[in-house]
């Protein structure tokens, strides 16, 4: 490395590892989202109205229900946490927004701290939490009323919360609750921490890994049962959280199916029409998914590309849905955003290369350092069973940017040459070489070199050395 660039990354390292740069971080990132609900009037739209309506409802007293019947079409969860803030401030968009900056935020500060207890590494974890905080697409979505931002935000609580250094049963029932709050906002929530404790397991099986996998399911249970039970009353039959699990099955299996969001065959839709009960649609659209990939099994197989591509191809959705909810045009904000999630994705794999090579690692290897794999892998293989779409990536930019900011904190870390020898020192150190000549049974030097410890270390190699060669002396 030239002379200035090796200046420019100590600069920066210094930048990085300075007492300011974390408050300083979430302060820009709080301000940035600030600037950006008040610059831009996004009304709820889609499915983002539904959840604006139905937190109204529940906040004014009534039920999740839609024309006076009951609904679990979508997540309740949501709802559920903006009718808690309707109730302290009455029903208010504004505040709904000023909700996400905050979860935004503190999605940032989480992304650090879980970097930090991931990879043992404190540049690694900041570089993470910078990429974070001025990800495009995640600015974007604070201005809408959509359940990615408490979803990302309590996935990440949970896993902090499991990842603490001082486990007690009280830090796995709160992982359990926030995993369950969780599952109310999305159920693919559902199985997180089996990835957390499957791969502590693969790292070290105990026992105590499988009992603290019960305390949190445990609790995830109790957190979700009363809206499970709430679901049989009003629809007769079992139903975990939502009726549009089946739906979303149909949608990637089905004739029609192109591997992204989009409708049904024709017939099928119609069939699907024909049923009015809510319960009942989801059971019948599960089962016409499932007759059609057993009868078409490699056609399913074969969207799997397809699915990938959808998913992971785009990061501009935020924009997207800003733009026809402002009526405002922002082609260049999503080319920006575009190109930096394509930056995002080459820093991730060159970390990942960097992290994982035989060769060595710039941070040491803890055994959860595969955590973040882990839930791409997960949240990945969920979508490939039903369809991919640039939307359900969202809470995967953390786990992108952790091993992002890895190969980051590898470019800023300069190896440091080891310090020559002054005169002064090469001629104390032929002294000890002399004195262990004369008395080859010294065991160590207690005398410190000039130099220091770092010195003192090689004279007492220097004096092993010696020592060895006499021993080995016949004479």
């Amino acid at each position: 490395m030239t002379p200035w660039l090796t200046r420019a990354a100590e600069s920066c390292r210094g930048l990085v590892l300075s007492s300011r740069f974390v408050p300083w971080c979430l302060l820009t990132a709080l301000a940035v989202r600030l600037c950006w609900i008040l610059a831009v009037d996004a009304r709820p739209i889609d499915d983002f109205s539904w959840y604006y309506a139905r937190a109204v409802d529940l906040a004014a007293g009534g039920g999740l229900t839609v024309h006076g019947l009951p609904t679990a079409y979508w997540p309740v969860g949501y709802p559920l946490l903006l009718a808690g803030l309707f109730l302290l401030t009455g029903p208010s968009l504004l505040a709904a927004k000023l909700l996400n900056v905050v979860l935004a935020t503190g999605t940032v500060w989480l992304c650090y701290r879980i970097g930090r207890r991931l990879f043992a590494s404190e540049t690694a974890a900041r570089m993470s939490m910078l990429l974070v905080a001025f990800h495009p697409n995640q600015i974007a979505y604070t201005s809408l009323t959509a359940s990615e931002t408490p979803f990302l935000f309590l996935m990440l609580l949970g896993c902090l919360l499991l990842l603490r250094r001082q486990r007690h049963l009280r830090h796995d029932l709160m992982a359990g609750v926030v995993f369950g709050l969780g599952c109310l906002t999305k159920p693919t929530m559902l199985f997180v921490p089996v990835v957390f404790f499957g791969l502590s397991l693969l790292s070290r099986p105990r026992w105590r890994t499988v009992a603290r996998g019960l305390a949190v399911y445990s609790a995830l249970a109790l957190v979700i049962l009363p809206w499970s039970v709430r679901n049989y009353r009003a629809f007769q039959r079992p139903v975990f959280i939502v009726t549009s699990g089946g739906i979303n099955l149909l949608i990637g299996n089905n004739p029609a199916a192109t591997g992204g969001y989009g409708d049904a065959d024709p017939g099928t839709e119609t069939r699907l029409a024909a049923e009015t009960d809510e319960g009942a649609k989801d059971l019948l659209a599960t089962t016409i998914a499932r007759d059609w990939i057993r009868q078409h099994p490699w056609r399913s197989m074969g969207l799997i590309p397809f699915r990938f591509w959808h998913l992971y191809a785009k990061d501009v959705e935020g924009f997207y849905w800003n733009e026809l909810a402002a009526a405002r045009p922002m082609l260049l904000l999503k080319v920006a955003s575009q190109l930096y999630y394509v930056g995002l994705l080459a820093m991730f794999a060159a970390g990942v290369f960097s992290f994982y090579r035989p060769a060595g690692a710039p941070c040491r290897r803890p055994r959860m350092s595969i955590l973040g794999l882990g839930l791409i892998i997960y949240f990945t293989l969920v979508m490939m069973m039903m369809f991919g779409s640039s939307r359900l990536h969202f809470p995967l930019i953390p786990c992108f940017a952790w091993y992002a900011g890895v190969w980051l904190a590898s470019r800023i870390t300069v190896a440091r040459p080891r310090p020559q020898l002054t005169a002064r020192s090469l001629a104390f150190r032929t002294s000890v070489c002399d004195m262990s000549k004369r008395y080859p049974t010294v065991r160590t030097v207690t005398m410190r070199a000039p130099s220091g410890p770092s010195f003192s270390r090689r004279v007492r190699m220097c004096t092993s050395t010696v020592r060895d060669r006499t021993s080995a002396d016949p004479t």
